[in-house]
Protein backbone atom coordinates (compact mmCIF):
# COMPACT_ATOMS: atom_id res chain seq x y z
CA UNK A 1 0.00 0.00 0.00
CA UNK A 2 1.24 3.50 -0.87
CA UNK A 3 -0.17 6.88 0.17
CA UNK A 4 -2.02 8.51 -2.70
CA UNK A 5 0.18 11.60 -2.27
CA UNK A 6 3.05 9.49 -3.66
CA UNK A 7 1.08 8.49 -6.76
CA UNK A 8 2.71 11.13 -9.04
CA UNK A 9 6.08 9.40 -8.53
CA UNK A 10 4.69 5.94 -9.24
CA UNK A 11 2.92 7.28 -12.32
CA UNK A 12 6.37 8.12 -13.69
CA UNK A 13 7.15 4.41 -13.55
CA UNK A 14 3.74 3.51 -14.92
CA UNK A 15 4.22 5.80 -17.92
CA UNK A 16 7.78 4.66 -18.51
CA UNK A 17 8.43 2.61 -21.61
CA UNK A 18 11.70 1.26 -20.25
CA UNK A 19 12.46 -2.18 -21.69
CA UNK A 20 15.77 -2.70 -19.92
CA UNK A 21 14.53 -5.65 -17.89
CA UNK A 22 13.43 -8.95 -19.41
CA UNK A 23 10.12 -9.01 -17.54
CA UNK A 24 9.23 -5.54 -18.87
CA UNK A 25 9.98 -6.57 -22.46
CA UNK A 26 7.95 -9.75 -22.08
CA UNK A 27 5.01 -7.89 -20.58
CA UNK A 28 5.02 -5.26 -23.36
CA UNK A 29 5.15 -7.91 -26.09
CA UNK A 30 2.27 -9.90 -24.59
CA UNK A 31 0.08 -6.80 -24.27
CA UNK A 32 0.74 -5.95 -27.95
CA UNK A 33 -0.27 -9.49 -28.93
CA UNK A 34 -3.53 -9.16 -26.98
CA UNK A 35 -4.88 -5.73 -27.89
CA UNK A 36 -8.49 -7.04 -28.21
CA UNK A 37 -8.39 -8.38 -24.63
CA UNK A 38 -6.93 -5.11 -23.40
CA UNK A 39 -9.69 -3.12 -25.13
CA UNK A 40 -12.38 -5.45 -23.79
CA UNK A 41 -11.17 -5.14 -20.19
CA UNK A 42 -10.95 -1.34 -20.32
CA UNK A 43 -14.29 -1.01 -22.10
CA UNK A 44 -16.15 -3.19 -19.59
CA UNK A 45 -14.60 -1.39 -16.64
CA UNK A 46 -15.63 1.93 -18.16
CA UNK A 47 -19.24 0.73 -18.55
CA UNK A 48 -19.68 -1.59 -15.56
CA UNK A 49 -16.80 -1.11 -13.12
CA UNK A 50 -15.78 -1.94 -10.54
CA UNK A 51 -15.55 -5.60 -11.56
CA UNK A 52 -13.86 -8.70 -10.16
CA UNK A 53 -11.25 -10.61 -12.13
CA UNK A 54 -13.74 -13.48 -12.52
CA UNK A 55 -16.07 -11.17 -14.49
CA UNK A 56 -13.74 -11.47 -17.50
CA UNK A 57 -13.52 -14.62 -19.61
CA UNK A 58 -9.83 -14.10 -20.33
CA UNK A 59 -9.91 -15.24 -23.96
CA UNK A 60 -6.60 -14.17 -25.45
CA UNK A 61 -4.96 -14.43 -28.84
CA UNK A 62 -1.82 -15.58 -27.06
CA UNK A 63 -2.14 -17.06 -23.58
CA UNK A 64 0.18 -15.96 -20.80
CA UNK A 65 2.69 -18.73 -20.12
CA UNK A 66 4.56 -19.17 -16.88
CA UNK A 67 5.94 -22.00 -14.79
CA UNK A 68 4.05 -20.60 -11.80
CA UNK A 69 0.44 -20.11 -10.77
CA UNK A 70 -0.17 -17.30 -13.31
CA UNK A 71 -0.01 -19.67 -16.29
CA UNK A 72 -3.02 -19.14 -18.62
CA UNK A 73 -4.53 -16.58 -16.20
CA UNK A 74 -4.99 -14.09 -18.98
CA UNK A 75 -7.60 -11.84 -17.37
CA UNK A 76 -5.72 -11.48 -14.09
CA UNK A 77 -2.44 -10.83 -15.90
CA UNK A 78 -4.00 -8.20 -18.17
CA UNK A 79 -5.47 -6.43 -15.13
CA UNK A 80 -2.11 -6.58 -13.33
CA UNK A 81 -0.28 -5.19 -16.36
CA UNK A 82 -2.86 -2.45 -16.91
CA UNK A 83 -2.39 -1.55 -13.25
CA UNK A 84 1.37 -1.41 -13.78
CA UNK A 85 0.69 1.06 -16.61
CA UNK A 86 -1.48 3.18 -14.30
CA UNK A 87 -4.70 2.59 -16.21
CA UNK A 88 -6.59 0.57 -13.59
CA UNK A 89 -6.39 0.13 -9.83
CA UNK A 90 -7.89 -2.07 -7.13
CA UNK A 91 -11.07 -0.33 -6.00
CA UNK A 92 -12.07 -2.76 -3.24
CA UNK A 93 -12.69 -6.41 -2.44
CA UNK A 94 -15.59 -8.85 -2.61
CA UNK A 95 -14.63 -11.70 -0.30
CA UNK A 96 -11.25 -12.96 -1.49
CA UNK A 97 -11.50 -11.26 -4.90
CA UNK A 98 -10.14 -7.88 -5.80
CA UNK A 99 -12.43 -5.41 -7.55
CA UNK A 100 -10.87 -3.39 -10.37
CA UNK A 101 -11.82 -0.03 -11.83
CA UNK A 102 -10.36 2.78 -13.93
CA UNK A 103 -7.68 4.71 -12.07
CA UNK A 104 -9.46 8.07 -12.34
CA UNK A 105 -12.43 6.59 -10.44
CA UNK A 106 -10.27 5.13 -7.65
CA UNK A 107 -8.27 8.11 -6.38
CA UNK A 108 -8.94 11.81 -5.80
CA UNK A 109 -8.34 13.98 -8.85
CA UNK A 110 -5.60 15.93 -7.08
CA UNK A 111 -3.62 12.71 -6.60
CA UNK A 112 -3.27 12.45 -10.38
CA UNK A 113 -1.76 15.91 -10.66
CA UNK A 114 1.58 17.23 -9.50
CA UNK A 115 3.44 20.48 -10.03
CA UNK A 116 6.72 18.76 -9.16
CA UNK A 117 9.21 17.98 -11.92
CA UNK A 118 10.15 14.34 -12.58
CA UNK A 119 13.62 15.08 -11.15
CA UNK A 120 12.13 16.29 -7.85
CA UNK A 121 9.73 13.35 -7.65
CA UNK A 122 12.68 10.97 -8.08
CA UNK A 123 14.85 12.80 -5.51
CA UNK A 124 12.00 12.77 -2.97
CA UNK A 125 11.36 9.07 -3.55
CA UNK A 126 15.08 8.31 -3.15
CA UNK A 127 15.08 10.06 0.23
CA UNK A 128 11.90 8.24 1.31
CA UNK A 129 13.44 4.91 0.35
CA UNK A 130 16.59 5.55 2.39
CA UNK A 131 14.70 6.84 5.42
CA UNK A 132 12.38 3.82 5.35
CA UNK A 133 15.46 1.56 5.49
CA UNK A 134 17.44 3.70 7.96
CA UNK A 135 20.80 2.84 6.46
CA UNK A 136 21.34 1.39 3.00
CA UNK A 137 23.57 0.97 -0.02
CA UNK A 138 22.67 2.53 -3.40
CA UNK A 139 21.43 -0.83 -4.66
CA UNK A 140 19.22 -1.32 -1.60
CA UNK A 141 17.74 2.16 -2.06
CA UNK A 142 16.99 1.39 -5.70
CA UNK A 143 15.44 -2.00 -4.89
CA UNK A 144 12.74 -0.29 -2.82
CA UNK A 145 11.49 1.50 -5.93
CA UNK A 146 10.03 0.49 -9.33
CA UNK A 147 12.47 -1.24 -11.67
CA UNK A 148 11.71 1.17 -14.51
CA UNK A 149 13.08 4.13 -12.50
CA UNK A 150 16.09 2.54 -10.80
CA UNK A 151 18.58 4.08 -13.22
CA UNK A 152 17.15 7.53 -12.48
CA UNK A 153 17.34 6.85 -8.75
CA UNK A 154 20.97 5.75 -9.11
CA UNK A 155 21.78 9.08 -10.78
CA UNK A 156 20.00 11.03 -8.03
CA UNK A 157 22.06 9.52 -5.20
CA UNK A 158 25.39 11.34 -5.91
CA UNK A 159 23.50 14.62 -6.30
CA UNK A 160 21.79 14.14 -2.93
CA UNK A 161 25.16 13.30 -1.37
CA UNK A 162 26.71 16.49 -2.74
CA UNK A 163 23.74 18.44 -1.34
CA UNK A 164 24.40 17.00 2.10
CA UNK A 165 21.12 15.09 2.35
CA UNK A 166 22.74 11.64 2.12
CA UNK A 167 25.63 11.04 4.52
CA UNK A 168 28.14 8.20 3.91
CA UNK A 169 28.14 5.74 6.81
CA UNK A 170 30.06 2.73 8.07
CA UNK A 171 27.92 -0.17 9.22
CA UNK A 172 29.45 -2.50 11.79
CA UNK A 173 28.15 -6.06 11.68
CA UNK A 174 29.07 -8.62 14.33
CA UNK A 175 31.90 -9.97 12.21
CA UNK A 176 33.24 -6.58 11.13
CA UNK A 177 32.34 -3.50 9.10
CA UNK A 178 30.13 -4.28 6.13
CA UNK A 179 31.61 -3.67 2.69
CA UNK A 180 30.26 -1.25 0.15
CA UNK A 181 29.06 2.34 0.26
CA UNK A 182 26.32 2.89 2.81
CA UNK A 183 24.25 6.00 3.43
CA UNK A 184 22.14 7.46 6.20
CA UNK A 185 19.90 10.51 5.79
CA UNK A 186 21.27 13.71 7.32
CA UNK A 187 18.25 14.15 9.62
CA UNK A 188 18.63 10.58 10.90
CA UNK A 189 22.39 10.97 11.34
CA UNK A 190 21.72 13.84 13.74
CA UNK A 191 19.64 11.51 15.93
CA UNK A 192 22.32 8.82 16.29
CA UNK A 193 24.06 10.25 19.41
CA UNK A 194 20.75 10.53 21.28
CA UNK A 195 19.74 7.03 20.20
CA UNK A 196 23.05 5.63 21.46
CA UNK A 197 22.34 7.16 24.89
CA UNK A 198 18.64 6.40 25.25
CA UNK A 199 17.66 3.69 22.76
CA UNK A 200 15.65 0.76 24.08
CA UNK A 201 14.59 -2.12 21.90
CA UNK A 202 11.36 -4.02 21.71
CA UNK A 203 10.19 -7.45 20.71
CA UNK A 204 7.84 -8.05 17.80
CA UNK A 205 7.08 -10.52 15.02
CA UNK A 206 7.89 -9.31 11.53
CA UNK A 207 5.74 -9.85 8.48
CA UNK A 208 7.71 -11.52 5.66
CA UNK A 209 7.11 -8.30 3.73
CA UNK A 210 8.37 -5.92 6.42
CA UNK A 211 10.78 -3.27 5.13
CA UNK A 212 13.44 -4.50 7.56
CA UNK A 213 13.65 -7.91 5.88
CA UNK A 214 12.05 -7.59 2.41
CA UNK A 215 15.56 -7.39 0.92
CA UNK A 216 16.72 -10.85 2.02
CA UNK A 217 20.40 -10.27 1.21
CA UNK A 218 20.41 -7.04 3.23
CA UNK A 219 18.72 -8.72 6.18
CA UNK A 220 21.29 -11.52 6.13
CA UNK A 221 24.19 -9.03 5.98
CA UNK A 222 22.84 -6.96 8.88
CA UNK A 223 21.42 -9.66 11.15
CA UNK A 224 23.05 -12.91 10.06
CA UNK A 225 19.70 -14.62 9.42
CA UNK A 226 19.00 -16.28 6.09
CA UNK A 227 15.24 -15.81 5.77
CA UNK A 228 13.02 -17.10 2.98
CA UNK A 229 9.24 -17.10 2.75
CA UNK A 230 7.86 -20.59 2.12
CA UNK A 231 4.33 -19.87 0.91
CA UNK A 232 5.11 -21.43 -2.48
CA UNK A 233 7.30 -24.24 -1.15
CA UNK A 234 5.67 -27.72 -1.07
CA UNK A 235 4.76 -28.65 2.50
CA UNK A 236 7.23 -31.54 2.63
CA UNK A 237 10.12 -29.24 1.68
CA UNK A 238 9.40 -26.38 4.09
CA UNK A 239 12.05 -25.74 6.72
CA UNK A 240 10.30 -23.25 8.99
CA UNK A 241 6.63 -23.06 7.98
CA UNK A 242 4.13 -21.60 5.52
CA UNK A 243 4.22 -18.05 6.95
CA UNK A 244 7.10 -18.15 9.42
CA UNK A 245 7.63 -14.73 11.01
CA UNK A 246 11.08 -13.59 12.16
CA UNK A 247 11.35 -12.59 15.83
CA UNK A 248 12.88 -9.14 16.26
CA UNK A 249 14.18 -8.92 19.84
CA UNK A 250 15.86 -5.61 20.62
CA UNK A 251 18.45 -5.34 17.81
CA UNK A 252 18.60 -9.02 16.85
CA UNK A 253 16.64 -11.49 14.77
CA UNK A 254 16.64 -14.39 17.21
CA UNK A 255 14.46 -16.90 15.39
CA UNK A 256 11.19 -17.58 13.61
CA UNK A 257 7.69 -18.45 14.73
CA UNK A 258 5.32 -20.40 12.47
CA UNK A 259 1.78 -19.23 13.40
CA UNK A 260 -1.68 -19.96 12.08
CA UNK A 261 -5.14 -18.66 12.92
CA UNK A 262 -7.66 -21.26 14.10
CA UNK A 263 -11.00 -19.48 13.84
CA UNK A 264 -12.98 -22.44 15.15
CA UNK A 265 -10.96 -22.40 18.38
CA UNK A 266 -10.62 -18.59 18.32
CA UNK A 267 -6.90 -19.10 18.84
CA UNK A 268 -3.58 -18.10 17.39
CA UNK A 269 -1.77 -21.42 17.17
CA UNK A 270 2.02 -21.56 17.21
CA UNK A 271 2.98 -24.54 15.07
CA UNK A 272 6.68 -24.29 15.85
CA UNK A 273 9.42 -22.04 17.24
CA UNK A 274 12.77 -22.03 15.43
CA UNK A 275 15.57 -20.24 17.32
CA UNK A 276 18.76 -19.05 15.66
CA UNK A 277 22.08 -20.44 16.90
CA UNK A 278 23.61 -18.32 19.64
CA UNK A 279 23.44 -17.65 23.36
CA UNK A 280 20.77 -19.48 25.32
CA UNK A 281 17.68 -17.29 25.65
CA UNK A 282 16.35 -16.56 29.14
CA UNK A 283 12.81 -16.35 30.51
CA UNK A 284 12.69 -12.58 30.05
CA UNK A 285 13.16 -13.11 26.30
CA UNK A 286 10.43 -15.76 26.32
CA UNK A 287 8.01 -13.43 28.09
CA UNK A 288 8.79 -10.67 25.58
CA UNK A 289 8.04 -13.06 22.71
CA UNK A 290 4.83 -14.15 24.47
CA UNK A 291 3.70 -10.52 24.62
CA UNK A 292 4.45 -10.15 20.88
CA UNK A 293 2.27 -13.22 20.23
CA UNK A 294 -0.52 -11.70 22.34
CA UNK A 295 -0.28 -8.56 20.21
CA UNK A 296 -0.52 -10.64 17.03
CA UNK A 297 -3.51 -12.54 18.42
CA UNK A 298 -5.34 -9.27 19.11
CA UNK A 299 -4.48 -8.00 15.63
CA UNK A 300 -5.98 -11.13 14.05
CA UNK A 301 -9.03 -11.05 16.32
CA UNK A 302 -8.12 -14.18 18.29
CA UNK A 303 -8.75 -14.38 22.04
CA UNK A 304 -5.84 -16.64 23.04
CA UNK A 305 -2.49 -18.12 22.02
CA UNK A 306 -1.54 -21.78 22.13
CA UNK A 307 2.13 -22.79 22.14
CA UNK A 308 3.43 -26.37 21.69
CA UNK A 309 5.12 -28.04 24.62
CA UNK A 310 8.89 -27.94 24.46
CA UNK A 311 9.03 -24.79 22.37
CA UNK A 312 12.62 -24.31 23.49
CA UNK A 313 12.18 -20.79 24.87
CA UNK A 314 11.77 -20.37 28.67
CA UNK A 315 8.92 -18.08 29.63
CA UNK A 316 7.00 -18.72 26.40
CA UNK A 317 3.73 -20.24 27.51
Amino acid sequence: LYPTRHLPFYRLAMRSRSLKYVHLRRRAAWMRQNLPLRRQVLSRLRREGPLATSAFDGRAAVSWHSRGWTNDRNASQMLEFLSARGLVLVAGRAGQERLWDLTERCVPAEALLSAATPAKLIRDATVRSLRALGVATPTQIQNMLPAALRESVAKAIPSLERAGELIPARVAARDGTLKGRWYVHAADAERIPALERHWSGRTTLLSPFDTLIRDRARAEALFGMRYRIEIYVPRAKREHGYFAMPILHEDELIGRIDPRVDREQNALVVNAVHLEPGPKRDADTGRAVAKALDDLARFTGMSRVTVPAGAGLPGLR
